[in-house]
């Protein structure tokens, strides 16, 4: 009785561990397509062509709005160099704000640059076709990339100059600010 027990359990753990190692092998064989093979592709999986298409629509709008700030770029140089035309004639130092301003000028023509690169890879639009749907994930994330890249590089070339020279023209208007509003002299009547 002993040896028929040990048989048994020696039986059952053979198949056990029979059973664990065919578990491991694929139940369902893979085939390549062959070369006259017409079938599509797969779409791309859906939940990830809707983030890629989220994204493709939020570096665009981000492009946009970079490209209407340097379009108005020009007007608010031509508006601050009036500004310090005027505070000239009253004989007020203005050599701060017109280093901030140059500052400003210089980097809205190499902004201006970079952010033009970006009009060949929006026109291009690799992995997504006109309407903005997914066609190949692989080229559409590069092409994200690429615009990001190109916003990236847009905000960088400005550095700050921005900031700075809108800190130089509230240090000018503070430094000559009124002393406030006079009041009127009590009539004696």
């Amino acid at each position: 009785m002993k040896n028929l027990t040990a048989f048994f359990t020696k039986t059952l753990l053979a198949v056990t561990i029979l059973g664990l190692g065919l578990l491991s092998f694929p139940l369902v064989d893979a085939h390549a397509a062959g070369l006259n093979d017409s079938t599509t592709p797969p779409a791309p999986n859906s939940q990830a062509a809707s983030r890629l298409q989220a994204a493709w629509s939020r570096v665009q709008q981000v492009y946009q709005r970079q490209g209407d700030l340097l379009g108005k770029g020009a007007g608010l140089i031509s508006k601050v160099q009036s500004l310090l035309d005027k505070a000239n004639a009253k004989g007020w130092d203005t050599s701060a704000v017109q280093a901030a301003l140059s500052a400003f000028q210089s980097a809205l023509g190499s902004a201006q640059s970079v952010h033009d690169g970006g009009t060949s890879i929006i026109s291009a639009h690799a992995g997504f076709d006109a309407s903005g749907a997914v066609t190949d994930t692989t080229q559409a994330r590069a092409t994200i990339q690429a615009l990001q890249q190109v916003n990236q590089g847009t905000r960088s070339a400005m550095n700050g100059t921005g900031k700075a020279l809108h800190a130089a023209l509230q240090a000018l208007r503070q430094a000559h600010k009124p002393s406030g509003t006079p009041t009127p002299a009590p009539s004696n009547s």
